[in-house]
Order: C-alpha cells, then sequence, then structure tokens
C-alpha cells in the first residue's frame, strides 16, 4: 500500500518541479522536432485505448457464451481507433476506404490475440481494464473542456496568452486549439499499461512482470515527448494525462481490494516435475 502513494508522491513532485518550466521546455522542443515521429506519436498513441479493451471485451464476450453486445462495442471501438489513426476527410472516399481498412488491420490483430481461459479473477481483471481505460478518458475529456488551457501551437499563431496549468481559462466547447490540458493522446497511450496483467492472466508463460512495465512506460513516455515535439502540449499536460490514468488505475484498485478482490495477487510460479 505505501509503495504505490510514494510512488505517487515522487510523481506529484517532480510535476510541480517541471512544470515550472513549461513554456521554455515546450519552446526548445518544439524547434528541434522531428515530423515523422511527431506523425506516428499523433496516429498511433491513442492506439492501446482502443486495442486493449477491444480485446478485453471479445474475451468477456466468450466468457459470457458469445455475447454479441460485447462484440459489437468491441467493434465499435476498433473503428474509433482506425479513425484516429487515418483522421479522414469524410467526404473521400479514398479516406473511407483507409478507415475499413485500418479498421480490419485492427480486427484481425485482436482476433489473432489468445483469449485467457475463464475464471473469475481474469474476468474481473476485462472488466477492470475496460472500466479505467474508458473512465479515464471521459475525465480527461472533460478537464479539457473545462480548463479551456490555449495549446503552445495557439499562443503561436494566435498570439494568446500563456496560462500555468492551475489557470482555469474557461470553457473550451468548439476550438481544439484551447484543449491543451491535460493530454487526451498521453492518457489514451498509458492504456498501455494494462499489459502488465498478461503475466497473471497467461500464468503458464512464465512471464516477468516488470517488462512490461517498462512497455507501458516507455511506449507512453514517447506518445508524451511527440505532442511536446508538434506543439500541441506542454510538460504539464502530459504528465497530467498519464497521471490521470495512474490515479484512476490506482483508485479502482483500491476499490476492488476492499471488494475482496485482489488485481495483483504475488505471481505462482508453476513447480515442473520430469516423469520417467
Amino acid at each position: 500500500m505505501m509503495k504505490p502513494i510514494l510512488i505517487g508522491i515522487v510523481y506529484l513532485a517532480i510535476f510541480l518541479i517541471v512544470e515550472r518550466w513549461d513554456y521554455p521546455i515546450s519552446e526548445y522542443l518544439t524547434k528541434h522536432s522531428l515530423p515523422a515521429i511527431n506523425f506516428i506519436g499523433a496516429r498511433f498513441g491513442p492506439l492501446p485505448t482502443a486495442i486493449l479493451p477491444a480485446w478485453c471485451l471479445l474475451c468477456l464476450g466468450e466468457y459470457r457464451e458469445k455475447n454479441r453486445i460485447f462484440r459489437i462495442v468491441a467493434i465499435t471501438v476498433l473503428g474509433v481507433g482506425a479513425f484516429n489513426v487515418v483522421k479522414p476527410d469524410l467526404s473521400s472516399m479514398l479516406g473511407i476506404l483507409m478507415v475499413i481498412i485500418v479498421w480490419a488491420a485492427l480486427y484481425a490483430l485482436v482476433r489473432f490475440f489468445p483469449i485467457p481461459k475463464f475464471s473469475e479473477y481474469n474476468e474481473t481483471v476485462m472488466w477492470f481494464s475496460v472500466t479505467v481505460s474508458f473512465l479515464s478518458q471521459g475525465i480527461v475529456q472533460l478537464m479539457k473542456m473545462i480548463w479551456g488551457r490555449p495549446r503552445y501551437i495557439a499562443i503561436q499563431l494566435f498570439g494568446v496568452g500563456f496560462r500555468r496549468w492551475y489557470e482555469i481559462a474557461g470553457l473550451a466547447w468548439r476550438s481544439d486549439f484551447y484543449r491543451s490540458f491535460p493530454s487526451g493522446h498521453t492518457a489514451m497511450a498509458a492504456s498501455m499499461f494494462l499489459i502488465v496483467f498478461l503475466p497473471r492472466l497467461f500464468p503458464e508463460k512464465n512471464w516477468s512482470i516488470w517488462y512490461y512495465w517498462v512497455i507501458g512506460a516507455a511506449f507512453t513516455a514517447f506518445v508524451a515527448a511527440t505532442r511536446i515535439f508538434s506543439g500541441m502540449h506542454f510538460v504539464s499536460d502530459v504528465m497530467a494525462g498519464c497521471g490521470v490514468f495512474l490515479l484512476v488505475m490506482g483508485i479502482d484498485t483500491l476499490y476492488m481490494r476492499k471488494r475482496g478482490r485482489e488485481l495483483f495477487p504475488p505471481l505462482k510460479k508453476e513447480k515442473v516435475t520430469n516423469e520417467e
């Protein structure tokens, strides 16, 4: 219990220190950006929030005798993911065709993933993953509209004043130029942290759990960096986006624990015996 709290305190301390140089850091990184890298982060950053929940929903459908509702929702989620990758011009048939192709590729990818054996623990993890992904993203999108913080690129284009992360500018219903805090792309990329459950969903594989924490952190950091490079966010934005996801994940974990469901039990290593 103390370890997550300590990590949270350290994360908050780093946030409060780094955000002091929000503007200078963004100014420097934007001037030294790589468009190709920014493109990759913008298009593929949101995919964890589409792929992982969709896989969980398909698993739940298998657990519940192939309930069609889970399959329909999973297909819809993958469709949103494909739309975010292509970002098509809806007046263009080519753009719509590309969305369909990317959606088909994502669906084939998710169907390729193995489905873990049914157990109450596995079902709980699937529900947990879907809930955390969607709830954290909903909170982030609501905060973006309430804060109305101008992006770095908006400051450069329109000459609006820079605002610190705690200075709420007001509702931003329409213009995306004023939805900087917190970063939605980073929050969606942070869904990659959910792969830390894989060693427990597939105990027979004997995977090392730390490896998946590193993958989640590396992917989230990569997407966060590209959002700063592209001038779409400040450091405080991306740290807050990741922080919201991890906070929701932590609170939901404590809630499940109070209900008697431990999401992170010790990994059991199966003993292998050779029979002659």
